[in-house]
C-alpha cells in the first residue's frame, strides 16, 4: 500500500498541512463569522422578541386588572341600583297602602254615615209601618175596615 510506504510521508504531510491550513483559513474568515452572526441576530431577535412578550405580559396583567375594577365597579353599582329599586317600591308601595287605606278610611265612614241614618230613618218610620200592619192585621181579622188616626 503507497500510504503506509515511509518515502511518502513528507509529501502526505505537505498536503495535509495545507489542506487543513485552507480548511482552517476558510472556516476562521467565512464560516464562523457567518454563524456568529447567525448567532448574534437570534440572539437580539430573541432578546426583542422576549421584550414585547414581558410588554405585552404587562398589559394584560393591567387589562386584567382593570376589568376585575370594572367588574367589582359594576357589581356595586348593580347592588345599588338594587338597592334603590327595592327602597323605591317599598316606598311606592307604602304610600300606595296609606293611600288605599284613606280613601277606605273616608268611604267606610261615608257609608257608616249612610247607615246610621237610613236606620235612623227606618226607626223613624217603625212606629207608623207597625200601626199600619196592626190595621191591616185587625181589618183582614174582623173584616170591618179601621182608618189609622192621625196626631
Amino acid at each position: 500500500m503507497p500510504q503506509l510506504d515511509p518515502s511518502h510521508f513528507p509529501s502526505q504531510i505537505f498536503w495535509l498541512l495545507i489542506a487543513f491550513s485552507l480548511l482552517y483559513l476558510y472556516l476562521k474568515h467565512r464560516a464562523v463569522p457567518s454563524l456568529e452572526n447567525i448567532i448574534s441576530n437570534r440572539a437580539s431577535k430573541i432578546e426583542a422578541d422576549s421584550k414585547v412578550a414581558s410588554n405585552l405580559q404587562q398589559r394584560i396583567s393591567l387589562l386584567k386588572e382593570q376589568c376585575a375594577q370594572e367588574a367589582r365597579q359594576t357589581k356595586d353599582d348593580v347592588a345599588k341600583i338594587h338597592d334603590k329599586v327595592l327602597k323605591d317600591f317599598s316606598d311606592t308601595k307604602h304610600e300606595r297602602l296609606a293611600a288605599v287605606s284613606e280613601n277606605f278610611s273616608k268611604e267606610y265612614s261615608k257609608l257608616t254615615a249612610k247607615v246610621t241614618k237610613e236606620k235612623m230613618e227606618a226607626m223613624e218610620k217603625i212606629p207608623s209601618a207597625a200601626s199600619e200592619l196592626a190595621l191591616l192585621i185587625i181589618n183582614k181579622a174582623t173584616g170591618v175596615t179601621h182608618k189609622i188616626r192621625e196626631r
